[in-house]
């Protein structure tokens, strides 16, 4: 997690800031890249094109939240594997041997997916993926993927204690974070730092609002599809979950 993904992009070697971006830089958003827009209508600028932007910041100092990562990091992962393309991986890898369906329906102008949003999965397949990392990475008896790997998922940094390795993380941020990075202001900060929900929540957010939320304490895998609308209130979906009641007061 810690080589440089300059291993899967030989030309960012040439490139002094970009030749020490991490795969776990790109992953917990901390890359430093410049932030790709989404294009117009169903496609958007390529994974090449995404992972030649100019750097915006020294890598590792502060947190970008983006699919850009993503799709850079799928982009550094294919090249890697050489044989293999990210998403035919990814099928093989994992979601096979889980038994689960992914449709790509928004892909880049290349015809690679979009990895941060662009995949759509019905409300029990995401389900069944989040049972699969909540029994942390093995399914019927079989590990899938390492456990001690798949935990570095749920570890923050200190750019964003709330965000680990493409997953939300319940745990304290400073106010001044909170107000600096979109998501924390608009939706995650107030769960975060919320004293009444359980330490070991975390979740995954799909765009237009879609959420997979895990609590291992108590076996608990949520997932809510719906409209992305701005009345969609975090903490108030998850006090009616596990208080019965309005959120209130975090």
């Amino acid at each position: 997690m810690d080589n440089p993904a300059s291993e899967g992009i030989p030309e960012w070697k040439d490139d002094p800031a970009k030749a020490t971006i991490t795969y776990r830089q790109l992953l917990n958003m901390t890359s430093g890249l410049t932030r790709s827009t989404t294009g117009n209508g169903p496609t958007a600028p390529a994974w090449k094109e995404q992972a030649g932007k100019p750097i915006a910041t020294k890598p590792g100092e502060r947190f970008e939240y983006g699919a850009f990562n993503q799709n850079v990091f799928a982009y550094a992962l294919t090249r890697k594997l050489g044989k293999e393309t990210f998403e035919a991986f990814l099928k093989r890898r994992v979601l096979d041997p889980i038994g689960v369906k992914v449709e790509w329906r928004l892909r880049c102008d290349d015809g690679n997916p979009w990895v941060g949003g662009g995949a759509w999965m019905t409300a029990r397949d995401w389900a069944v993926f989040g049972e699969f990392v909540r029994q942390g990475g093995s399914w019927k008896g079989r590990q899938i993927v390492d456990a001690k790997l798949l935990a570095q998922c749920f570890q923050g940094t200190e750019q964003n204690p709330a965000y680990g390795l493409t997953w939300w993380l319940k745990a304290p941020v400073r106010a001044e974070l909170v107000r600096e990075i979109p998501l924390l202001a608009e939706e995650w900060g107030v769960v975060a730092n919320s004293k009444w929900l359980p330490v070991d929540l975390v979740a995954a957010f799909g765009g237009g609002k879609q959420r997979l939320y895990l609590i291992p304490s108590l076996k608990l895998v949520v997932v809510r599809q719906g409209h992305g609308t701005k009345e969609f209130s975090e903490v108030e979906f998850l006090s009616l979950l596990l208080r019965g009641k309005s959120g209130g007061k975090p």
